[in-house]
């Protein structure tokens, strides 16, 4: 996805989110308000936004005059406290303002970030402030910086170099993970190292959508675990039933380590090239069909979380078996498309699983696999696309964000893997249910797409109670309406399935300014207080 008006819409979905959703105090936050009218008691209407609310005052002020206030206390009442008593015409002279009282004349860049911020009442503390500052000449431009910044002040990012280069990067320089993907496999040996060929199994997945596992590969992967001493593959297999229980891993060990020393074979190197008799092997069954109807039967049946470690043993092959044209039909369209959602971010999880320590790790995350094999190898035809890759994912986890209850993260994906031609990109935020897990029944998941004739979309679906909105913003909406409408009824149809309900589609065109009608950005309607009583 290249530098285009999607920033800028994506910006103006983002700050009309806000600017819908209600005022959401934090301790520290600047926000200005104009005093509407006198009430009886020593009470005032003001107007901070689109709302109007009653406050308590303790401080002279003027009807029909603008302030600049600073949040003093959020709970259990909101208490704000006057920044200058002089009233301000406009938001220019509340910057003004608030860089005066923070000791800092300011240039007219940071005038004019501070101005926006102020102007569309988005969140602003002083110390966050103070590190956006620092940041808004790192990028090519005022406008590509103030960009990244909101973007960043919008997820709550840290205000740091790091986050705002790999923010700055996918906003305005996207690395297509297909297009390195590619290049870094045609260049990896085919007897490299068992780390290589994982990672080689996994990037082919990336950039050609077809995989074409034989039982010699699966093989391959059971003697690098014997040789690390996992137990991973050994596990997967006798939870899907293809291995029988009475079978344990000493004695399966001893057998495959047997094979191999009767087949000359190294159990840390493949043996693609050997001729090796599979039917010979210690495997209880003599084709992969069987396998992958056996890990999809056991992935169907999954009701409890499994450890990292063996939920991204699972997704690698759940993924070979979607990718593989061979084996296509053992998967339904729905499967495939949650599979592969599923597999590639499980794949990029390196949070260490506690049930696994002292255990070696035989399906490393993605970014370890790069490591390892960066390691391993030299020469500038490999430096370059193992960079670009390490870039992407390592920036993902940069993006991630966990705050109390409520997490957000964002995610590239491989277009490849989902028959797109350019990679897209997710972003979720939503509440946590049962420590870390994620819950589906609050949450909002926007996808941002590069689609090859209806070019610039987002999809913007909200989920409160387990009732989903659906708004699709296109710069040409009315071609998107007529198969949106074809379509509705098969989504409300399969939705309901999962006990899920479509309530509304809509179709909006692109608005390149801050005028673009956007929804409710989620997490405020649990984090604004319920009843507020608000002092100045």
């Amino acid at each position: 996805m290249q530098n285009s008006g999607i920033t800028k819409a994506l910006q103006s979905i983002r700050i009309r989110s806000v600017q819908n959703s209600g005022l959401s105090f934090k301790t520290g936050q600047i926000v200005t308000g104009k005093v509407e009218k006198f009430l009886p008691q020593n009470k005032a209407m003001i107007q901070m936004g689109g709302q109007k609310l009653i406050a308590q005052l303790e401080h002279f002020l003027q009807a029909n005059k603008r302030y600049v206030f600073q949040v003093k206390q959020a709970s259990p009442f909101v208490k704000l406290q006057v920044v200058s008593e002089k009233p301000v015409k406009n938001q220019q002279e509340s910057a003004a303002i608030l860089l005066k009282e923070m000791g800092m004349k300011g240039t007219r860049n940071q005038h004019a970030f501070l101005s926006f911020l102020l102007e569309h009442q988005l969140p602003v503390q002083k110390q966050v402030l103070s590190q956006a500052f620092g940041l808004l000449d790192r990028g090519s431009s005022f406008d590509e910086s103030r960009t990244v910044l909101l973007e960043m002040l919008q997820r709550n990012l840290p205000m740091t170099k790091e986050v705002f280069d790999t923010t700055y990067a996918r906003l305005f320089r996207p690395i297509s993970i297909s297009n390195a993907a590619e290049i870094l496999t045609q260049s990896l040996p085919d007897d490299f190292s068992n780390e290589a060929i994982q990672l080689r199994n996994i990037l082919h997945l990336f950039h050609s959508g077809e995989s074409n596992f034989s039982t010699r590969q699966l093989a391959s992967y059971i003697l690098s675990d014997i040789h690390k001493g996992s137990t991973q593959t050994f596990s997967l297999l006798k939870a899907s039933g293809l291995i029988p229980g009475s079978v344990d891993f000493t004695s399966w060990k001893q057998e495959w380590t047997s094979w191999a020393e009767q087949n000359q074979i190294q159990l840390d190197r493949p043996f693609f090239n050997k001729q090796v008799a599979m039917k010979d092997s210690p495997l209880p069954f003599e084709s992969m069909e069987e396998f992958y109807q056996g890990i999809r039967a056991l992935w169907k049946s999954m009701k409890s979380a499994s450890t990292e470690e063996f939920q991204r043993t699972l997704d690698f092959w759940l993924l070979q078996g979607t990718g593989s044209e061979k084996y296509t039909h053992i998967f339904n369209a729905a499967e495939k498309t949650a599979i592969k959602f599923r597999g590639f971010t499980s794949l990029l999880s390196s949070q260490p699983d506690l049930n696994s320590l002292g255990m070696s790790d035989s399906y490393k995350p993605l970014t370890e696999l790069l490591q390892s094999v960066q390691q391993q190898v030299n020469g500038q035809k490999l430096h370059q696309p193992l960079q670009q890759l390490m870039q992407v994912f390592s920036g993902i986890q940069l993006l991630s964000n966990d705050y109390g209850e409520w997490t957000q993260f964002s995610v590239q994906f491989p277009g490849e893997l989902f028959g797109l031609q350019e990679d897209f990109f997710m972003d979720f935020e939503g509440k946590k249910k049962d420590g870390d897990q994620l819950d589906s029944d609050y949450c909002r998941v926007m996808f941002y797409l590069q689609l090859h004739q209806l070019k610039e979309t987002v999809m913007d679906m909200n989920i409160q109670n387990k009732q989903i909105s659906l708004t699709i913003f296109n710069q040409n909406p009315s071609r998107i309406r007529p198969v949106a409408k074809l379509f509705e009824p098969v989504l409300k149809d399969n939705l309901s399935h999962l006990n899920f309900l479509l309530i509304s589609v809509q179709i909006k065109e692109f608005r390149h300014n801050t005028g673009l009608p956007g929804t409710n950005r989620l997490g405020s309607a649990y984090t604004q207080e319920k009843g507020l009583d608000i002092k100045i």
